[in-house]
């Protein structure tokens, strides 16, 4: 009986072993497989990606990309000249002479600023330097403001600009009447790139002095 025990506790003990043997064999056979599942993890983890970079980088890039696309407005072209503007001011003033005149920009919209005198009286003039229309007007009474009209008007003054400077394009024109012994007219323009300041004498038209502005 012992015997009989015995012989059966060492099948059993043989058979556990075999199982085991064969359940090794069976999971390094699974492993070792190259599987599809086992491809799939290989490329998402083996993959030189680095997520942050690319999430934060390509979104500065497009966000800066977009910010270059986006210009500022351009301003409007200057289709009404110096005279022009000037003429409209003098038509609605009905008398008085141009003392003042500049072309400006505001909100890259072009217009005339111009200053028309008459005894102690000063009207003031925006003009559209796109359509030529008065934007406004403004009339103010100055006590210590009489000037004496001068013998060279503000449109001899711009002939002679064109004629002397050709190409350039006038900035402004102010009359002067504290420049010593006589009145004279500063100007401002633009030639070759370069902003040039000119003084020319309202008797003559004589050119007193130029320099490029600093």
């Amino acid at each position: 009986m012992k015997q009989l025990t015995k012989k059966w506790l060492m099948i059993g003990i043989v058979a556990i072993v075999v199982i085991a043997a064969g359940g090794y064999a069976i999971a390094n056979e699974l492993f070792d497989r190259d599987s599809p599942m086992e491809e799939k993890v290989e490329t998402i983890f083996d993959d030189d990606v680095d997520v942050d970079d690319v999430d934060d980088d390509d979104h500065f890039e497009s966000k800066n990309n977009t910010q270059k696309a986006v210009q500022s407005p351009q301003p409007k072209a200057v289709k009404v000249d110096f005279n022009s503007a000037m003429k409209t001011a003098l038509a609605d003033a009905k008398t008085g002479f141009v003392t003042d005149i500049e072309l400006d920009f505001d909100n890259n919209q072009p217009h005339y600023d111009i200053e028309i005198a008459e005894n102690n009286t000063q009207k003031s003039y925006i003009i559209d330097a796109t359509t030529g229309q008065i934007i406004s007007s403004m009339v103010e009474n100055e006590d210590d403001y009489p000037i004496t009209e001068p013998k060279q008007k503000m449109a001899d003054i711009i002939a002679l600009i064109g004629n002397k400077y050709k190409g350039a394009q006038i900035k402004d024109i102010s009359l002067d009447s504290d420049f010593p012994n006589q009145m004279v007219y500063d100007v401002t323009i633009i030639a070759d790139n370069l902003e040039k300041e000119i003084i020319i004498s309202a008797d003559d038209a004589s050119v007193i002095s130029e320099k490029l502005d600093d």
